[in-house]
């Protein structure tokens, strides 16, 4: 019977290379996705409840009766915060 000669680290590298492969392919999946996406926008969405300052307002001591919700993008332009309100139909794009 003939042995193959394995060292001690040549298993782990058969299993390296075949996660690197795994991982490989995986970011080829995701690359390909990516060139998919018609439109990016680097920024938070936020979904706000707000209280609208009226003391009679219930919203004013229970804030499971606040207004909204009120959608907002906010990002970074010129170091700077910037916040878009969105209407709720543009809120899930």
């Amino acid at each position: 019977m003939s042995r193959i000669p394995v060292s001690k680290s040549g298993a782990r590298s058969v299993e390296r290379d075949a996660s690197l492969g795994r991982h490989e392919q995986r970011f080829l999946e995701l690359k390909r996705g990516l060139e998919q996406i018609e439109y990016f926008c680097k920024g938070t969405v936020l979904k706000r409840m707000m209280k609208c300052g009226k003391a009679q307002c219930a919203c004013a001591t229970d804030t499971t009766k606040r207004h909204g919700p009120y959608f907002e993008l906010t990002y970074k332009a010129s170091g700077k915060t910037v916040n878009v309100k969105l209407s709720p139909a543009a809120a899930p794009l």
